[in-house]
């Protein structure tokens, strides 16, 4: 199953951004653990991992929510 690491930071100059949003340590290293500023933004005990084929940045509307909301 396909699973997803978000980056709360949205960090332009960390080297593991990515342009869709993601996390490039995940799944080789999980964030809570490596990055400070992931860290900052989530508790261990969080489900900060998205898994499957509904996964969508948080914070940003996915379509069907827009279509609705016009």
């Amino acid at each position: 199953m396909l699973s997803k690491v978000y980056c709360p930071v949205n960090g332009w100059d960390c080297p593991y951004w990515k342009e869709d949003g993601t996390c490039g340590m995940w799944p080789e290293a999980d964030p809570m653990y490596e990055c400070d500023d992931f860290a900052c933004f989530w508790d261990p005990e969080d489900d900060y991992i998205c898994e499957g084929d509904d996964c969508f940045e948080p914070g940003r509307p996915i379509i069907d929510m827009m279509e609705n909301n016009p």
